[in-house]
């Protein structure tokens, strides 16, 4: 049994394949709550950018001096083939769907985000003209106070729900901006863990390192708070049905809960696993709550 659930952290968890299913699971829930027709060219082009968005950004890794990592920078510095070739094939499996679903102009964004996320532009700049002889923009957004958890959930927002209007041409009525509001809001909740998990190694100011751990954990919950606000409100005025509302509210319920049990020093998986597969919770709630309509 632990065998199973040591293969299953460092070659699912690890590799960034869960995450990059629980951005699915977001796109999906876009899909019951807009009624947006399901489409398996989106599926994949959301997967596999997810997959190669969030290992892109721990490239740098390969570039510090510090190699005393445990967790997923450990499992990267031990398997940087697989690293490498996750990277390649999850980039041309993005492009491909993108191209053939037409949309890698609304992915521009996101390839910027991923890329200034990942190498200050001042190092990109020098890669292209070694002799460039500057100094200025110099950080990385990662490494700019306070902005690298509004960035995530920001292209959460943008890649699960933005998109998906936009190539549906939907309209940006109450509904679906309250739909946008949610997301970013909950995104940033089951966030904000990951930032208290980081901050032995975090040096830029977060929220955790700025307010501390129990002002962090009343931040999550005002969020999920706002969104349970939200939803009570469309329910209220009919946008909502009763059995997807009950779904939402019992994912930000359980979110809440995970929430309160948040350490810094919880074992990887309950951060990579339970706290990241809260997502996957709110598909499957909304999912089954579709059927019963």
């Amino acid at each position: 049994m632990k065998s199973r659930v040591k293969f299953f952290q460092e070659n699912i968890v690890f590799s960034n394949l869960f995450v990059a299913f629980c951005v699915l699971s977001l796109y999906r829930v876009s899909e019951v709550l807009l009624l947006i027709p399901h489409s398996q060219d989106m599926c994949f082009f959301i997967l596999f950018c997810s997959l190669a968005s969030y290992n892109f950004t721990r490239i740098p890794l390969f570039f510090l001096k510090n190699n005393n990592y445990s967790g997923p920078r450990k499992w990267v510095l031990n398997n940087r083939l697989i690293f490498c070739l996750i990277i390649f094939f999850s980039s041309v499996a993005s492009i491909y769907y993108g191209l053939k679903l037409g949309i890698l102009y609304l992915s521009s964004p996101l390839f910027f985000i991923i890329l200034f996320y990942t190498f200050s532009p001042i190092r990109i700049l020098k890669i292209i003209f070694p002799n460039l002889n500057i100094n200025i923009l110099k950080y990385s957004i990662r490494d700019i106070p306070f902005l690298k958890i509004f960035v995530i959930s920001f292209s959460w927002t943008y890649l699960t729900i933005i998109i998906p209007i936009i190539i549906n041409e939907l309209n940006f009525d109450i509904y679906t901006v309250s739909n946008i509001i949610i997301r970013f809001l909950f995104v940033l909740a089951i966030t904000i863990p990951f930032d208290i998990r980081d901050l032995k190694f975090d040096k830029v100011i977060t929220i955790p390192s700025f307010f501390g751990i129990k002002k962090s954990k009343i931040i999550a919950y005002i969020s999920l708070f706002f969104c349970e606000i939200i939803i009570f409100t469309l329910w209220i005025y009919n946008y909502l049905f009763f059995s997807l509302f009950l779904s939402l509210l019992i994912t930000f319920e359980v979110s809440s809960l995970f929430i309160f049990f948040v350490k810094k020093d919880n074992k990887e998986l309950f951060f990579s696993f339970y706290i990241e597969g809260l997502s996957i919770l709110m598909f499957v709630l909304v999912y089954i709550a579709n059927y019963s309509i």
